[in-house]
C-alpha cells in the first residue's frame, strides 16, 4: 500500500538504517539507564515501530512506555532521515517542558549519536536541531510558536487531553512535506471521541492471545475474564470499603473457552489486524495493560480499581479504553424517554432560547411552579428569515424572556432589544467559581460612548453540568417537534470529558465532537437560562429581584 510513499522518499534515508529497521536504531543508539535499550517485557512495541504506515493512531492504558518509546522513534527518524522536521507536542508547555528534562534530555546524553549530533546553538526546551533536522516541542495551551512552521512529521502525545483547535491548526503543517508522517496516541476517554474516535477510523490492530491449552484465540478483557478466588460478582463491585476482605492478590485471568489460566507472554501473543477490508489509511494499535503482563500484573489492576473515584477514570487510564459515565452523561435511549407525544398546550409566560448562525436553532418552553421545565418547540430558521420567524413564535408562544447568542451577531442583539425589553444576549465565561450566571445592564450614556446592555453572563462548565443534571432527574421534559432526531443528535453531541488546562492540570469541560452539530443543545442552554431570569426582570424589563444563583452586577 505504501511502497510508492516511501520511494519518493528513499533517497534521502540513512543507508544503512531505514524506517523498516527502527528497532534497530533504537537498540544500537539509545540506552536505558546508561544500559543497552531492550524491549524486553515490552515486547508488543516491536509491531507498532515495525509498521510502516505513514500514520499511527495508538489508543493505549497508561504506564506501558509508550510517551518514552514515541521520543526514542522520533529521534531515529530524525537521524535516519537527515532534513526532517518534527513537531511534538503534549497538552501543556509546562507538562512538555518537565518531560524534555527528565526524558528525552536523558535519551539524548546517553546516546553518543545524538550527544554528537545535537546542535549546541539550538538546543532548548522548545527546539533541538540534529544535523539538519530539527524537533519542536510544544504544548496545546497557550503555546503556538511551531504552528506557523512546516513540518514533515507531526507527534501528538495524549491527545485526549489537548486543545483540539491547536492540534486540527498542525496539520496544515504537513501539506508541503513529501514524507507527511503522523503519530497519535493517548488514553483515552469517552466513545467515538478524540483518539478513541481516530482509532475507530483506522486499520485496527489488536493483541490477541492463544491458549496453550485449547489454542483458542482471545482479546483479554478485564471485566469478563479476570476472576478474584471467592468472589463471584461484578468487578465492579469491589471497592476501597471490601478489597481487605477478597483474595485479591491471587486475581489471575482465564481463558473464555477452557477456563484456565493462559501464558500473556510474547510467544503466545500475535498483532490481529481487524478491519481487512476496510481501506483506512492510518493503523490504529490498542494497547492494554495485558500487553505488558510483566509490568502490570492483574492483581495490582484490580487494586488500582479502588483507587478510583470514578470507574471512567479506572477504565480510561488503566485499562485503556473508552468510557462513558451514565451518571454524567446523557444517552440516546434515556432522552428519547423524556419526549411526550401530542400537541404542546398553549400557555402562557413561556421562554425563548436562540443558538445564532446562518441556520439560527430557536427553542421554546415553560418553566412550573415547580422548577419543571417543558420544552414545546424547536426548529430551525435561516438568517435572513430570523427576524420575522421571531417575532412570530414570541407572539405565537406568548414568550415572556429571549436570551440569544450574543456573539457574533451583536448588532442584531440589540436592534432586537430596542423593541424586547425582555431580551438578553448571552456570553459564555469560564470561570472556576461555581457561580452559575451573572446578569449585567449598562444604561446608554452617549457622552461616555456607552450603548444600553443587557446580557447574560453563563459560566459555562457550571451551567451545562446544571442543565444536564436537571436532564438526568428528569426536570426537563421534550414535545415531539418535526426535527426531532436532530435536536437529540445535537443536545448528544455535547460531551463531559477531562481535558488539561495551560498549566497541565486535569479539569472537565463540555465539549462537541469533531462534527460540532451542538447547536440545538445552546438553544436550550439559552431557554433554560431563560426560565431561570424570570425572577430577575418585570414587565419594564429591569431587574427586581434576585434568586439565588445569580449574581448580578453593572457594567464599568
Amino acid at each position: 500500500m505504501f511502497e510508492g510513499h516511501f520511494d519518493r522518499i528513499a533517497a534521502a534515508v540513512n543507508k544503512e538504517f531505514g524506517l523498516g529497521t527502527v528497532p534497530e536504531w533504537i537498540c544500537k543508539h539509545t540506552k536505558l539507564s546508561n544500559r543497552p535499550f531492550s524491549y524486553k517485557n515490552h515486547e508488543y512495541q516491536l509491531q507498532i515501530l515495525r509498521d510502516q504506515s505513514p500514520e499511527k493512531i495508538i489508543r493505549k492504558c497508561s504506564q506501558v512506555g509508550l510517551t518514552e518509546l514515541s521520543f526514542r522513534e522520533t529521534l531515529a527518524i530524525l537521524r535516519i532521515i537527515d532534513g526532517l522536521t518534527a513537531i511534538y507536542t503534549m497538552p501543556s508547555a509546562n507538562k512538555m517542558a518537565e518531560v524534555v528534562q527528565t526524558r528525552l534530555d536523558t535519551i539524548i546524553a546517553e546516546s553518543p549519536d545524538l550527544s554528537y549530533a545535537v546542535s549546541s546553538d539550538v538546543n532548548s526546551a522548545t527546539i533541538k536541531q540534529f544535523g539538519r533536522s530539527f524537533l519542536h516541542l510544544n504544548g496545546t495551551f497557550g503555546q503556538q510558536q511551531a504552528i506557523s512552521t512546516p513540518a514533515d512529521m507531526l507527534i501528538h502525545d495524549e491527545v485526549d487531553f489537548s486543545n483540539m483547535k491547536v492540534l486540527t491548526t498542525y496539520e496544515s503543517r504537513l501539506t508541503h512535506s513529501t514524507y507527511r508522517l503522523r503519530r497519535e496516541f493517548s488514553t483515552p476517554t469517552l466513545p467515538g471521541r478524540g483518539i478513541s474516535g481516530r482509532f475507530d477510523r483506522s486499520r485496527r490492530h489488536f493483541n490477541m492471545v492463544k491458549c496453550q491449552y485449547c489454542n483458542h484465540w482471545f482479546l483479554p478483557d478485564y471485566y469478563t475474564h479476570v476472576k478474584v478466588p471467592g468472589f463471584d460478582a461484578d468487578l465492579k463491585e469491589i471497592t476501597s470499603s471490601n478489597i481487605h476482605t477478597l483474595d485479591w492478590r491471587h486475581a489471575t485471568l482465564h481463558c473464555p473457552s477452557c477456563g484456565r489460566v493462559p501464558s500473556l507472554q510474547p510467544e503466545h501473543r500475535a498483532w490481529v489486524l481487524e478491519n481487512n477490508n476496510e481501506q483506512h489509511t492510518p493503523a490504529g494499535y490498542a494497547v492494554s495493560p495485558f500487553d505488558a503482563p510483566n509490568i502490570i500484573s492483574t492483581p495490582f489492576l484490580v487494586e488500582k480499581s479502588t483507587k478510583y473515584e470514578r470507574i471512567a477514570d479506572f477504565v480510561n487510564f488503566n485499562l485503556g479504553l473508552p468510557y462513558e459515565d451514565a451518571s454524567v452523561s446523557l444517552t440516546e435511549t434515556f432522552l428519547r424517554s423524556l419526549f411526550v407525544p401530542g400537541t404542546p398546550p398553549a400557555t402562557a409566560g413561556n421562554f425563548m432560547g436562540i443558538d445564532m448562525g446562518l441556520l439560527c436553532h430557536f427553542v421554546i418552553g415553560n418553566c412550573n411552579i415547580d422548577g419543571q421545565l417543558t420544552v414545546l418547540h424547536y426548529e430551525r430558521v435561516p438568517l435572513g428569515n430570523f427576524e420575522r420567524r421571531k417575532r412570530e413564535l414570541a407572539a405565537e408562544y406568548r414568550v415572556l424572556i429571549t436570551v440569544m447568542d450574543a456573539l457574533p451577531y451583536t448588532d442584531l442583539v440589540m436592534r432586537e432589544q430596542k423593541t424586547d425589553v425582555n431580551l438578553f444576549g448571552a456570553i459564555y465565561l469560564d470561570n472556576k467559581n461555581v457561580t452559575t450566571y451573572s446578569v449585567k445592564e449598562q444604561e446608554k450614556d452617549p457622552e461616555k460612548g456607552k450603548l444600553a446592555i443587557k446580557q447574560v453572563q453563563i459560566n459555562r462548565n457550571v451551567a451545562f453540568d446544571d442543565l444536564v443534571q436537571s436532564i438526568i432527574r428528569k426536570e426537563v421534559l421534550f414535545f415531539d417537534r418535526p426535527q426531532k432526531d436532530i435536536f437529540i443528535s445535537h443536545v448528544l453531541d455535547m460531551k463531559r470529558q477531562p481535558v488539561s488546562d495551560k498549566d497541565g492540570e486535569l479539569t472537565y469541560k463540555w465539549v462537541k465532537s469533531d462534527k460540532g452539530n451542538d447547536h440545538f443543545m445552546h438553544g436550550l442552554m439559552y431557554l433554560w437560562t431563560a426560565a431561570k431570569l424570570r425572577a430577575l426582570t418585570s414587565g419594564s424589563g429591569t431587574i427586581a429581584t434576585l434568586i439565588s444563583s445569580f449574581k448580578v452586577k453593572s457594567a464599568v
